[in-house]
């Protein structure tokens, strides 16, 4: 079966060798393949390439090497060896996928969040206990205040 390459995040895989013999043969990766090229070096008769055992238009039919125009992404693919064909190994050339995770549903969200604090101090400060309790790199965090300089510089033209 095809599956949507933008799904996955791909990453170089050497070539997978595929051992066939005559008639069809499921070929399941263990993982999502990104295919470049199909050959094989002792065959050299026809092949089918079909998405599946019950498609009705092959991805290809034809003699190897096979370069698709674009990659082909698959989980699944069925090769069809002509009968009395003997046998043969196909060299797939591809990347392998690892499906991407889905944050869009935990994003642009405030379930389960609460506030620290929602407002200035008098002295119009800003402070906080949100840190007490945190540890981080094995020390326990307190509140801090942090002083803050900004300064104004001025700008010099000079005329040549």
């Amino acid at each position: 079966m095809l599956v949507d390459e933008s799904k996955y995040i791909w990453q170089k895989e050497s070539v997978e060798e595929v051992s066939l013999t005559s008639g069809s043969f499921p070929f399941i990766p263990a993982r999502v393949l990104r295919v470049y090229q199909f050959d094989s070096v002792d065959y050299t008769g026809e092949i089918t390439i079909l998405e599946s055992e019950t498609a009705e238009k092959p991805l290809y039919q034809g003699t190897l090497p096979f370069i698709p125009q674009a990659s082909i992404a698959f989980n699944s693919l069925v090769f069809v060896l002509p009968e009395e064909s003997g046998t043969a190994v196909i060299s797939v050339t591809a990347e392998t996928g690892t499906l991407k995770a889905v944050l869009e549903p935990y994003l642009n969200t405030t379930e389960g969040m609460d506030y620290i604090s929602n407002g200035y101090n008098d002295d119009s400060t800003y402070s906080t206990t949100g840190l007490e309790g945190f540890i981080f790199n094995g020390a326990q965090q307190v509140p801090s205040i942090f002083p803050v300089t900004i300064g104004l510089g001025s700008v010099r033209t000079v005329n040549s």
